[in-house]
């Protein structure tokens, strides 16, 4: 996927740019690659997002010392399901 930005604001200085959307399955990675031209320059710049499971998110925490005491689908305390795109965790050190 690519989305296409284009700017003309009286706030920034008139850009363009690409970002790319690359996902890598079996890795469980995303990457944000973005490109941004203006007049004088061009950058490129690379998110990284790594995705987890209920399982994998909680093994990650008790790898580092840390026990994840609850799970919710947001920072607002919405029940944990199956069906959450988002985990917010109450961890504390082990």
């Amino acid at each position: 996927m690519c989305v296409f930005i284009h700017t003309t604001s009286p706030f920034v200085k008139p850009l363009c740019g690409a970002i790319p959307y690359f996902k890598y399955e079996k890795e469980k990675v995303i990457l944000d690659k973005y490109t941004i031209i203006e007049a004088s320059r061009k950058r490129v710049g690379y998110n990284w997002l790594q995705c987890y499971s209920r399982d994998s998110i909680r093994n990650e925490f008790e790898e580092n010392g840390f026990r994840a005491d609850e799970l919710y689908s947001d920072v607002a305390g919405k029940a944990f399901t199956s069906e959450s795109t988002e985990i917010a965790i109450v961890a504390n050190k082990s």
